[in-house]
């Protein structure tokens, strides 16, 4: 589809079945989204995530016709606030925090017409003023872990805009987590491809210093995953949520194999009814691992793994980090204990196995503690 051509709804419904493609094309990736990095490549993967689009804008055709939305967060193409306009809406307010991604939103709106239906503002969604209430609130500020990039404290301040009987989408978003062994080659020799190092290497100049960044696994094989899943966070968007929060979770292991950390996905619901699973669907969402253990352990059924999540806020006071203390309880009545601290800015650099294998110098072009001056 051309970028320039109004978004069209697939009025077929997907089929719940694995979509992924390339299924032994593994690969890691930083998350550079969770420090707000996201570039040309970044939005236009967005922008070309079908499957996504599909699922918003069923949510959108049931709310905003002749209604007033506003867009949060809305991106160099403006895909949600045009799919509001398609979707006939009276109007739509644009936020966008970017100057870059603002004015090439500025341009898109220009060159499709539709200045008297956008209006574009220039700011924080936390902060912003718009003339009037909205009926409709709609964005996409959703992480690899649902939470990451902050969508708890913006759509919490945004809940402003909304009329008391206002909407939000997305609807709900669940993140799971199951016991993952790694596949091979990462589960001996974690590595970034040239593009991912770059990408890193964006994190680390931002903080100033090398930090254990957050992975995510492109194309992880479900067949992989030692346990059954349990719920890392629920949130619903009808109503202000907590910034900071304990989440309990029990784990049943399933089958044999060697754990290295914990997987984490979305299963997102931009309405009732509509579901984006960052595990089996193919979208702009991939699985996250997380390298809670310092070893890797070898599991059986009848193991169980039990741990609790803090998700706090991080030294921006925006975006969450998460403290992870849990327990693997052995069929033998062995106990391992363990604990893990997922930060953004905190100096931790190969903190266990994992990281020091990640950033070992030799599969690097520059070493990863080199890369600043």
């Amino acid at each position: 589809m051309h970028q320039d051509e109004h978004l069209q709804s697939n009025t077929q419904p997907s089929t719940p079945v694995d979509r992924r493609i390339w299924e032994n094309q593994v690969r890691l990736w930083p998350c550079v989204s969770d420090y707000g990095i996201f570039d040309e490549i970044s939005y236009q993967i967005m922008t070309d995530d079908d499957f996504r689009k599909e699922q918003y804008l069923r949510a959108i055709h049931r709310f905003v016709k002749d209604k007033v939305a506003v867009d949060i967060g809305t991106g160099p193409d403006l895909v949600l606030a045009r799919m509001c306009i398609e979707a006939g809406a009276k109007r739509v307010h644009a936020i966008e925090v970017g100057v870059d991604a603002y004015q090439k939103a500025k341009n898109r709106v220009d060159a499709l017409g539709l200045a008297d239906r956008i209006m574009l503002h220039l700011g924080d969604a936390r902060q912003i003023q718009l003339p009037e209430q909205v009926d409709v609130s709609v964005s996409e500020v959703i992480g690899m872990i649902g939470s990451s990039e902050g969508v708890v404290t913006i759509l919490n301040g945004g809940r402003r805009f909304l009329k008391p009987d206002g909407v939000v989408i997305p609807y709900r978003c669940v993140t799971k987590v199951a016991a993952a062994a790694l596949p091979a080659p990462f589960a001996d020799h974690p590595h970034f491809c040239a593009q991912a190092q770059a990408d890193a290497a964006d994190i680390f100049r931002q903080v100033g210093h090398p930090v254990d960044l957050r992975v995510w696994i492109e194309h992880f094989p479900v067949s992989h995953l030692l346990s059954d899943a349990g719920i890392f966070e629920d949130l619903n968007f009808q109503d202000y949520l907590p910034e900071e929060w304990r989440q309990e979770v029990v784990l049943e292991v399933t089958q044999s194999g060697r754990m290295d950390g914990l997987l984490l996905w979305i299963e997102l619901n931009p309405g009732k009814g509509l579901v984006i699973n960052s595990l089996t669907d193919v979208s702009s969402w991939w699985p996250l691992f997380l390298p809670v253990l310092d070893q890797p352990t070898m599991l059986n059924p009848g193991d169980r793994i039990a741990f609790v999540n803090h998700t706090h806020l991080s030294e921006d006071n925006f975006r969450p980090e998460y403290l992870i203390d849990g327990k693997i309880i052995k069929g033998n009545g062995e106990v391992i204990a363990f604990a893990y601290e997922s930060t953004l800015y905190k100096r931790r650099f190969r903190q266990n196995r994992f990281y020091q294998q990640l950033f070992d110098a030799k599969s690097w072009s520059v070493p990863p503690d080199q890369l600043l001056p």
